[in-house]
């Protein structure tokens, strides 16, 4: 890989960082929404928080897929699935 390359590698990489940021923020902000009927509770948790919460592991995945295991802080859906 040359300079170049290595440039647009990382700010492309920092941009996913900024984006798992914001989609944090956002799951963060939609979970502290409470509703004392459960239904409209639920209703509220399907509509807002899971769509967000989907937004914010496709970034986690793709971030997960860019750094190495060996780098890796947390476990992969890999370690987890074959939990002994």
């Amino acid at each position: 890989m040359n300079p170049g390359e290595s440039v647009t590698a990382l700010k492309e990489f920092v941009a996913l960082v900024d984006e798992l940021r914001r989609h944090t923020t956002e799951v963060e902000r939609a979970s502290n929404h409470h509703d004392a009927e459960p239904m409209r509770h639920a209703a509220s948790i399907n509509r807002e928080l899971k769509p967000k919460m989907a937004r914010l592991r496709a970034v986690g995945d793709l971030i997960e897929s860019l750094v190495p295991a060996s780098l890796w802080p947390l476990p992969t859906y890999r370690d987890l699935l074959f939990l002994k």
